[in-house]
């Protein structure tokens, strides 16, 4: 639907100036991120950070896991050591188990089995129930537990991987493998409200709800391939440990045809992983200055990027994911991977990296509910990649619109210009429904509408009555105000009235979001 907006008002211009699409072409906007920076540097507002309180759950602080993968079988099994501690005031008598990877095979004619959990310290064996969602696992304690008490479930598990160009599946190349290995590990359920959650998986969206947690992995790799993981990897002997603090969800990906190139932007190290074609050298290089400016865009704009280092992971997938630490960007859809070089779109792998980069702050590091509240991580990188990462005038925008000489507005609108192209999408989105519900009350066709442009157009509404500078001073609050915690949209909005709560406001919170 993006896309048809973009084609309507591109039409627009081309009608308005007299002149064929090739005549629109542009020269790349020259950027306003100095005048931005400016704006937040001069405004001086004595709003003190709210504080938010980790609510008291039962939740997973360590997994320690022995995993393999065999290339054979194509199976991923292993032994996943959950340590979880009751933060609450109840006793707890189950504990849930969600694997995902069960839901996500019943579509794909394989099976992902949990053959046992037991204590890690007693050994002592546990019944489990599964359930008609058979991503729902049950685990039966033989004793409850207790407030402030704490235990370690080992569970052992088999899932095969699938065929499939997906998060979570295996392309082959004549021999050549990449396996993306994402929802596919035993993990625990978030216990909210006094009850375990039970979101269904969505193939075309997230449920994933989780607080963070520290990895412990040793990875028994195929001889010949290579891992790419959450966290820092060290491989001895085909054997990768694998260490990550304070991350929500544990993705790797395994081949053995995958190069790495890297770059630094102050601390930060930017690793780009693609898979080994010809005539990608210029494809990698932009795709590896995108991953730069935008860790650059937004420490400066919201705050310090939370990890070391971040991979940009290049594979077959007709989309792009977030992990922490660790974004999926699909290759476009070409007859051939050596044609990607000549025919492949930069303003299409510069959106999707400047897109994914930006959840490394909205969901990995502020989290929220995914499931019945996207738009809290969704609309926000939409926003950043739509309008403010296209307006920054950074070198890999520039370079994007240079080489692909199109027609297109993105990447050398004006500010103006800009401005109009989000009225559209915000007239674009039906008034009948909030941004702010949960996954099942929308149309599956009218999702993105609501939650990705939706999102998007509140965030510019708010700017644009704010101004600049209170703006991006609130987006850094709320940054501070949520790092490795959960939020919802009442404490946004309750963020957003510390910084403005004249009418005005009201009007635009009101429409679009149910309080």
């Amino acid at each position: 639907m993006k896309i048809k907006i973009m084609i309507v008002f591109i039409c627009i211009a081309i009608l308005l100036n007299g002149c064929s699409p090739k005549e629109v072409a542009k020269q790349p906007f020259e950027g306003n991120l100095d005048k931005i920076t400016a704006e937040i540097n001069k405004t001086n507002m004595e709003i003190e950070t709210p504080k938010i309180a980790k609510p008291k759950r039962c939740r997973a602080t360590l997994y320690e896991g022995k995993l393999e993968l065999n290339v054979h079988n194509k199976t991923i099994s292993g032994v996943m050591n959950i340590t979880i501690v009751n933060e609450t005031e109840e006793t707890i008598k189950e504990l849930c188990l969600r694997n995902y990877a069960a839901s996500i095979l019943e579509k794909n004619k394989g099976t992902s089995e949990i053959s046992s959990v037991m204590n890690a310290d007693t050994k002592e064996n546990y019944n489990i129930e599964i359930k008609e969602d058979s991503s729902v696992v049950y685990v039966s304690l033989n004793t409850p537990l207790n407030p402030d008490d704490s235990i370690t479930l080992s569970v052992q598990f088999c899932t095969d991987v699938p065929k499939q160009d997906y998060r979570f599946g295996y392309h082959e190349d004549d021999g050549k493998f990449s396996f993306l290995l994402t929802y596919c590990y035993p993990v625990l359920a978030m216990y909210e409200n006094s009850a375990w959650l039970e979101y269904p998986y969505i193939s075309h969206a997230e449920s994933n709800y989780h607080t963070p947690a520290d990895y412990k992995i040793d990875f028994k790799l195929p001889e010949g391939y290579t891992i790419v993981a959450t966290g820092d990897e060290l491989v001895e002997n085909n054997i990768a440990r694998i260490t990550a603090e304070n991350i929500r969800d544990f993705a790797c990906v395994v081949s053995n045809y995958m190069n790495t190139d890297t770059i630094y932007t102050g601390d930060t190290k930017i690793n780009l992983h693609s898979l080994d074609y010809d005539n990608l050298d210029g494809y990698n290089e932009i795709s590896l200055l995108a991953g730069r400016d935008s860790i650059n865009l937004m420490e400066t704009l919201v705050g310090k990027y939370p990890y070391e280092e971040i991979d940009i992971v290049q594979c077959f997938y007709s989309s792009a994911m977030e992990y922490p630490g660790l974004i999926l960007i699909g290759y476009p859809d070409v007859d051939s991977p050596e044609n990607i070089g000549k025919s492949a779109s930069f303003e299409g792998v510069c959106s999707r990296i400047a897109h994914e980069i930006a959840h490394q702050w909205f969901y990995a590091t502020v989290g929220s509910n995914c499931y019945k509240e996207a738009w809290l991580d969704e609309g926000f990188s939409e926003y950043f990649e739509d309008v403010v990462y296209p307006l920054s005038g950074c070198e890999s925008v520039k370079k994007a619109v240079l080489h692909d000489n199109s027609s297109s507005f993105w990447g050398c609108m004006t500010e103006s210009e800009m401005d109009n192209y989000m009225s559209g999408i915000s007239e674009q989105r039906p008034q009948e429904q909030m941004i702010n519900l949960s996954y099942e009350d929308y149309k599956k066709e009218m999702y993105s509408l609501y939650v990705y442009d939706g999102g998007s157009s509140l965030l510019h509404e708010l700017r644009k009555e704010l101004g600049d500078g209170p703006f991006f001073r609130m987006l850094q609050a709320y940054y501070e105000m949520g790092y490795m915690k959960e939020v919802t949209t009442k404490d946004f909005v309750a963020l957003v009235r510390l910084f403005d709560n004249s009418e005005k406001i009201d009007g635009i919170i009101a429409k679009y979001i149910a309080e």
